[in-house]
């Protein structure tokens, strides 16, 4: 299965290479070879984002079956008494 990696970070001083090492070695294991990767340091809040935009337009072209992403989902459980 041909696969597109999207990393993102939401500010300039984080690094991508933690989630691009974490993904690759995954599609490696899995036997998924990486089609690209596509790297964006740019808020989720803006659609702003050149790779995610790359990401869709080779995705409508069919240039790969799978995409894969690192989600961070911040405060995933709020609890109220």
């Amino acid at each position: 299965m041909k696969t597109g990696i999207y990393i993102r970070v939401s500010t300039r001083d984080q690094e991508l290479e933690g989630q691009e090492q974490v993904l690759s070695e995954y599609c490696k294991n899995m036997g998924y070879p990486i089609f690209g990767i596509y790297r964006d340091k740019e808020s989720g809040g803006t659609s702003n984002r050149p790779a995610f935009k790359k990401l869709f337009e080779d995705a409508a072209m069919h240039k790969f079956d799978l995409v894969l992403f690192w989600a961070m989902v911040e405060n995933p459980l709020k609890l109220t008494t």
